[in-house]
Parts: structure tokens; C-alpha cells; sequence
């Protein structure tokens, strides 16, 4: 699982990067990070969550 959080990491890194090279105001900012990167970050880890739940019960 280390490896899945490092490229987690990385995601988040590189998009906080990419938001700080838009103009946005600090809500949006903000929101931008809690609600959207939030939720990509969880679809990033979902299917390996399924992959080893699924390998598990087999």
C-alpha cells in the first residue's frame, strides 16, 4: 500500500501546484482542494481497495 500512497502524494502535490498557478481567491482555492482533489484522490484509491478485497475473498 506505500506505493499507492506515494503516487497518492504525488497526485496531491501536483495538483495543489496546478491550482496555485490559477487565479483563484482563497475560497475557491480552498474549496477546489477539499471537494474536488478530495474526491479524486478517493476514485485513485477505490480500485485498488476493490482489487484486494476481491482478491482476498477468492
Amino acid at each position: 500500500m506505500a506505493k499507492q500512497d506515494t503516487y497518492t502524494e504525488f497526485l496531491k502535490q501536483d495538483f495543489q501546484r496546478l491550482f496555485d498557478q490559477m487565479e483563484l481567491n482563497d475560497i475557491q482555492r480552498h474549496f477546489l482542494g477539499s471537494r474536488w482533489l478530495d474526491q479524486v484522490l478517493w476514485m485513485e484509491k477505490k480500485p485498488v481497495t476493490v482489487k484486494n478485497s476481491t482478491t482476498a475473498c477468492a
